[in-house]
């Protein structure tokens, strides 16, 4: 899961999910990179894959990512272009999710 609070998070949700809560919230927040785009979001993605993944596999080994929807999200897809202060502005005509479990078949 990793140190980071993110981490942390999922490492809590997970510990609430076994217990039966039907709807956790994890933040990790201030993913507005309109400027210094790239050592931005490299410090923000760093402690998001370990803490995703460790939480996909958690519930699969134990037997709850078939009855646990995951839904990972943002608030604002990205212009593809980078702005003279080398960040991406909001693009609204986008979006990204993550989406795994609840049956999903995933792939």
């Amino acid at each position: 899961y990793g140190d980071s609070s993110f981490g942390k998070g999922c490492l809590l949700a997970r510990r609430l999910i076994e217990q039966g809560v039907t709807f956790v919230e994890v933040r990790h927040g201030n993913w507005d990179t309109h400027d210094d785009n790239f050592t931005r979001t490299k410090g923000l993605i760093e402690p998001c894959d370990p803490a995703v993944a460790a939480l996909i596999a958690d519930l699969k080994d134990r037997g709850l990512l078939e009855k646990t929807l995951i839904v990972w999200v943002g608030e604002f897809g990205r212009t593809p272009r980078i702005n003279p202060r080398t960040g991406r502005d909001h693009w609204p005509r986008n979006f990204n999710a993550l989406i795994a479990g609840g049956g999903i078949k995933g792939g």
